[in-house]
C-alpha cells in the first residue's frame, strides 16, 4: 500500500429529480507529490451504500439526497 496525499477537488450540483432534488458529488482526484491522476481510488459515503471509483481521469461522481455525511476515500496501489 502506498501512501499519497491526494488533493481532492469536491463539487456540488444541484439536479432535479422526481419528487425530491438531489446534489451531485464529484470531483478529481490526483497526488500532490507528483501531480498525476489517482485512477481506483475508492469513495465511499459511510453509512451507505453508496460508492464511486476514480476514473482514468481521476474523476468521480455520486449522487445523493441532500443530508451530511462523511465521505471517505482509499487507494492501494
Amino acid at each position: 500500500m502506498r501512501n499519497l496525499l491526494l488533493l481532492i477537488a469536491l463539487t456540488l450540483f444541484s439536479a432535479s429529480a422526481s419528487a425530491q432534488s438531489k446534489l451531485i458529488l464529484s470531483g478529481y482526484i490526483k497526488d500532490t507529490v507528483n501531480g498525476e491522476v489517482v485512477r481506483g481510488c475508492v469513495i465511499s459515503v459511510e453509512g451507505n451504500k453508496t460508492t464511486a471509483v476514480s476514473n482514468d481521469y481521476g474523476f468521480y461522481s455520486i449522487s445523493l439526497n441532500p443530508g451530511t455525511y462523511n465521505i471517505s476515500f482509499s487507494y492501494n496501489n
